[in-house]
């Protein structure tokens, strides 16, 4: 990440402050009723929809922020209470910062989750696929970010537990193409972390249990044959939904506990 000077990190509240005075303008009662329904209370939304969130986000780095720095600027609004100005943050990541987000970055982002700064599926599910995902990828064969990722299994919170193997998930269907031990380390990630009771941190190990299937479809088999039982029922049956019927019957039966 580049130096940042100190007038700069003065400028960052005010620069966000825009942009969240932005957000609040576009926003419409129907995208509010289609956030809190579909986040069931988990976090407070002004009710902007995507698109238009990520039009704001463009305009306002065009015509106020572009001097600055957009992983800096990312983590401030990561750091604010509604549900658009983090996305707001996840999209500066994505499609601006790009590869100025480096594996530098992932104490950062870790320090974010935190804070509870990422603390609803939503959020942390977005920053996995746009970000931790993207930035992992840049960084193959070389698996040392990967494994850094992973390390997060041993976090404090849910929801750094659960983004320790959502952030694979896309990469996941590629199997040992990423890099040589992939598959072993998405299943040694998934075991660590079935030690947790919460919901999300199961059916994230669905989730990714499901895409490495795809590639490694006999090591799924075993691993859930192993440790079905040890999984919630939610969790078996994500990681078991692509899997032909009778087989994914055939688990189901053997992990009823």
């Amino acid at each position: 990440m580049p130096a940042i000077g100190y007038a700069h990190v003065m400028e960052e509240p005010a620069l966000v402050g825009s942009l969240v005075a932005r957000l609040h303008k576009v926003r419409a009662e129907g995208s509010h009723a289609f956030w809190n329904a579909y986040m069931r209370g988990a976090l407070p939304f002004r009710g902007v929809a995507m698109r238009d969130i990520r039009k704001t986000v463009h305009t306002w780095w065009r015509e106020e922020a572009r001097t600055l720095d957009p992983v800096a600027l990312a983590l401030e609004l990561l750091a604010q209470p509604f549900g658009e100005d983090k996305l707001a943050g996840i999209l500066l990541l994505d499609e601006i910062a790009g590869d100025r987000v480096g594996p530098e970055t992932l104490p950062e982002l870790a320090q974010a989750f935190d804070e509870g700064h990422v603390a609803d599926w939503n959020t942390c599910d977005w920053l996995c696929v746009k970000v931790l995902g993207k930035l992992v990828a840049r960084t193959l064969p070389d698996a040392g970010t990967a494994r850094a990722l992973c390390a997060w299994s041993d976090a404090p919170g849910v929801w750094r537990v659960r983004a320790s193997m959502v952030g694979l998930v896309r990469l996941a269907p590629r199997g040992e193409d990423n890099f040589p031990g992939f598959a072993e380390l998405m299943l040694d990630t998934c075991d660590r972390n079935l030690v947790h009771p919460h919901r999300f941190v199961h059916t994230g190990a669905g989730w990714v249990l499901r895409e490495l299937a795809r590639a490694d479809c006999e090591r799924v088999i075993l691993f859930l044959e192993t440790n079905g039982h040890r999984l919630t029922r939610e969790g078996l049956r994500k990681a078991t939904e692509a899997m032909p019927s009778d087989l994914q019957r055939r688990l189901l039966k053997a992990n009823r506990g």
